[in-house]
């Protein structure tokens, strides 16, 4: 699929924004400056931010996209989302999407301690996007599909009891979904749904597998200018590939194998 440049639309995933990261979170944590200069250098180069879901909308419509759109969105919901990154985007005056895992919500999990619910509300009342990002951080996967369909539709529910407004977006945790997934989501009354894929998103884009840049800490304004200002980061293609599958595979066997020692314990 060749799409003109003007219709590359980068969706950028963070999760932390901290000068401090337990080990495991270490690659996936920008420091606060670090994080500022990516904003930086997408403002010096005119982009318009949008939400997912009004990314989505434009798709859905067929509406012309503002020139240099990019969505900006944070996987997990820390607390420094709230306390570091979102008066950093405000200052900017840049929105983005944060998908909330609602089990882990005023909580401290692997040592990081998670957004409150005043934060949650807080991301809402500054106009972002609050999105959903299941309930315990499963690899939906490779659950049954009773507790998928608990994952998917429970978190909308709680998020959307708390702000009195409708949740419209989905996050895959971990970025696994399958196209049973897929449909599960559609059919919860979402929108769209964000995977990961490591691949620029455009409006031929699958809505229910948008595909998003991950951002890691060691990604120097450099990297991101490489990718999104002179367009080398590659473009999303439809589908999944054989090694994401084999990976797939692989996880279910794993966790069949896990639950079987459990049984026989």
């Amino acid at each position: 699929m060749t799409r003109a440049p003007d219709d590359r639309v980068p969706i950028l995933l963070y999760h932390s924004v901290s000068t401090e990261a337990e080990p495991l979170d270490v690659p996936f944590t920008l420091s606060p400056t670090l994080f500022r200069e990516h904003l930086e250098l997408l403002r010096s180069w005119g982009v318009n931010t949008l939400t997912v879901s009004k990314f989505v909308e434009h798709i859905r419509l067929e509406r012309p996209l503002p020139k240099r759109s990019v969505v900006i969105t944070f996987d997990d919901a820390y607390v420094d989302t709230v306390d570091v990154a979102l008066p950093i985007l405000l200052d900017l005056g840049m929105t983005a999407t944060v998908y909330v895992t609602t089990g882990f919500v005023d909580q401290t999990v692997r040592g990081k301690q998670m957004i409150s619910w005043r934060g949650v509300r807080s991301l809402h009342e500054c106009g972002f996007e609050v999105g959903a990002h299941s309930t315990n951080h499963l690899e939906l996967d490779t659950v049954p599909h009773a507790q998928a369909l608990a994952e998917v539709r429970g978190p909308k529910q709680r998020l959307e009891e708390e702000l009195s407004a409708p949740i419209r977006s989905y996050a895959y945790p971990h970025g696994y979904y399958t196209p049973a997934l897929q449909r599960l989501v559609a059919t919860s009354a979402y929108t769209s749904a964000c995977a990961v894929r490591n691949a620029v998103s455009h409006p031929a884009d699958d809505v229910y597998a948008l595909s998003r840049l991950m951002m890691y800490t060691t990604t120097a304004p450099s990297d991101l200018h490489r990718m999104i200002v002179q367009g080398k980061a590659p473009l999303s293609r439809p589908g999944r590939s054989m090694a994401t599958r084999g990976w797939r595979v692989y996880r279910c066997v794993r966790h069949q194998l896990s639950a079987a020692q459990g049984r026989h314990q």
